[in-house]
């Protein structure tokens, strides 16, 4: 399942729990809106700040993403974290 925007991501990982069907191949596509910090953004405008050294060991094409482009995560596990009167608390 590919998906542009982390809210509609959560929804279907939430449905897909009640459901009893774990999602398989979730692949998220993303904007780098800033390099340095590398910031993705989805198509919802939320920013998403990962750590270079992070993404530099996670990431083999690391080097070729530049501001401006799209990038795809794929292959993504979701996890969900509720907390106190069941809101999300970590995702």
């Amino acid at each position: 399942m590919q998906f542009s925007s982390i809210p509609t991501l959560i929804d279907a990982h939430v449905l897909s729990l009640l459901d009893g069907k774990p999602l398989k191949n979730i692949a998220l596509f993303l904007f780098v809106a800033s390099k340095s910090p590398l910031v993705l953004e989805d198509n919802a405008k939320i920013q998403l700040t990962a750590s270079e050294d992070d993404l530099q060991a996670f990431i083999q094409s690391y080097d070729k993403i530049s501001l401006g482009s799209n990038i795809c995560l794929d292959n993504l596990e979701v996890n969900l974290e509720l907390g106190k009167g069941r809101a999300p608390q970590h995702i």
